[in-house]
């Protein structure tokens, strides 16, 4: 739906309503994934409390850290595209006053490039933590604190 509505905004008004668009989703996308991360109960996600090395198909529990890593890892891709979306529209506008009869790249392609290399590599983290090159500590578990 969020992709109709961005495919739509973009034939219809140009850069400036698929920016806001995009905005929009992307803080819809960031709120909804971490609300669902805060509604999962604790003990799904991990068999304890206390941190330890989870391996992939090794640890027992070790499919709920990989779930809270997907989670965690979509939701702050989406709060760091945010931020993206801004600095790559902002350097848009800012190039358009101060060069005016330069030749502009549009801003969400650039702002695609960048999220898909961001996209790119939390997937390549997910893999290597399935193919147990580290644990779910080096897969970046810096889980926020919870209530129990």
């Amino acid at each position: 739906m969020i992709l109709v509505r961005m495919v739509w905004s973009q034939s219809q008004g140009g850069a400036e309503t698929t920016v806001v668009t995009a905005f929009y989703s992307l803080i819809l996308l960031t709120s909804a994934l971490r609300a669902i991360w805060f509604l999962i109960p604790k003990a799904y996600i991990e068999p304890s409390y206390t941190p330890s090395a989870t391996m992939a198909f090794q640890t027992p529990g070790w499919a709920g850290v990989f779930l809270s890593e997907i989670l965690v890892m979509t939701g702050s891709v989406c709060l760091f595209s945010i931020f993206i979306l801004i600095l790559v529209y902002w350097a848009d506008i800012l190039k358009k006053y101060f060069y005016p009869g330069a030749r502009r790249t549009k801003p969400m392609t650039i702002f695609l490039v960048l999220v898909i290399s961001l996209v790119a590599v939390e997937i390549i983290n997910a893999i290597l933590f399935l193919f147990q090159v580290y644990s779910g500590e080096g897969a970046g578990r810096y889980e926020e604190k919870r209530c129990k």
